[in-house]
């Protein structure tokens, strides 16, 4: 039998895997037992360490049953938890960064109204602390998500919130991210055709860009229509549950692109003309007012669905772009005039 030294002696290991059929599986076991081989010769590890800590793995097993899972616990203390969390899910930078804590569930435990005190049953008593905050984009801008409001009120919540977090803020920002490009363009070059003296280039250049992002939307849409569960199986939704409310949100956002797209265009033109009041409240009225006012009239007097919270934002985005059509076809850009005042210095 042949002898290996101790820097051979992990190759000898991995060697034996050749047969494994799943490349991943290969690649996660010869990854493992490289670094478990460094990490003994590193320390110089005894026998009687590595017997405590065969002892102690086994106690931690032993712990685990149906209910209680100590290896979770014991990868949380490691840092192994968070470390696969940030692995899976990186973030730009400044952005908030992830946590693994809670939730923590204890069966039977009493429900409470919204904005009751927790406190109120507590032995021990302290000051009271109030903890606001807000949520902004990583640019510093306010994030608002009318949807969100309501999505923990549904019966399938946890299904309702994967099918948004990756139908809408993923799969939508392939139309929302063009058309955020083209408001730009169409801001700039509306912009300096009025600063020209020419308001008719500017009314086209808007109509151009709208006319582009329809064709973008009208394309990824078609995706979203006939492709829903294609889409949602490469990001890696399997659920059932999960995967049919994202079918039925994509579905509606195949029509709701077509509508921001065209909003986005007209905005860009309302902006780079010197409107920008216009924009902010038909921001407010299509992305605030009217999806949390469909959304809380079905709440009171029916039961509210996921697909009523898809319709409110379908008819969110038919607002906004309706209103900015509206707003920017009434020509009261063409009058607006912005006067620099020479600076007393030079």
């Amino acid at each position: 039998m042949r002898t290996y030294t101790e820097n051979e002696l992990a190759d000898a290991v991995i060697a034996r895997m050749d047969k494994v059929k799943d490349p991943r599986f290969k690649q996660i076991l010869t990854g493992l037992v490289k670094h478990l081989h460094a990490f003994a010769r590193e320390v110089e590890l005894t026998e009687e360490e590595w017997f405590e800590g065969i002892k102690f793995l086994t106690a931690v097993g032993q712990k685990c049953d149906d209910k209680r899972q100590e290896f979770i616990l014991l990868s949380d203390i490691l840092g192994l938890s968070s470390l696969v969390d940030m692995i899976n899910h990186r973030l730009p930078g400044g952005a908030t960064a992830s946590t693994v804590l809670g939730p923590f569930f204890v069966h039977g435990a009493p429900e409470f109204p919204y904005g009751a005190d927790l406190t109120k049953e507590a032995k021990m008593k302290g000051e009271d602390t109030w903890v606001s905050g807000r949520v902004l984009s990583v640019d510093g801008k306010p994030l608002v998500v009318p949807a969100d409001v309501f999505l923990n009120a549904l019966e399938r919540s946890a299904e309702t919130q994967a099918a948004f977090a990756l139908g809408y803020t993923e799969l939508f920002s392939l139309i929302t991210w063009t058309s955020v490009g083209l408001m730009g363009a169409a801001a700039a070059v509306a912009g300096q055709n009025l600063g020209a003296g020419h308001p008719d280039r500017s009314q086209q250049a808007v109509h151009i860009a709208s006319r582009y992002g329809l064709s973008v939307a009208g394309v990824v849409g078609l995706f979203f229509l006939f492709l829903p569960r294609q889409l949602l199986g490469i990001f890696g939704m399997t659920d059932p549950v999960a995967l049919e409310i994202g079918v039925q949100l994509l579905r509606v956002l195949s029509v709701s692109g077509l509508f921001i797209t065209t909003a986005l265009a007209y905005t860009g033109g309302l902006q780079g003309t010197g409107d920008t009041r216009s924009p902010l409240y038909i921001s407010i009225i299509s992305q605030i007012v009217v999806p949390l006012g469909i959304c809380f009239v079905i709440r009171q007097t029916a039961t509210l669905d996921a697909i009523d919270i898809w319709l409110a934002i379908l008819a969110g985005h038919i607002t906004r772009c309706a209103l900015s059509v509206v707003r920017f076809n009434q020509g009261n850009w063409r009058h607006i005039t912005v006067s620099i005042e020479e600076s007393a210095t030079h």
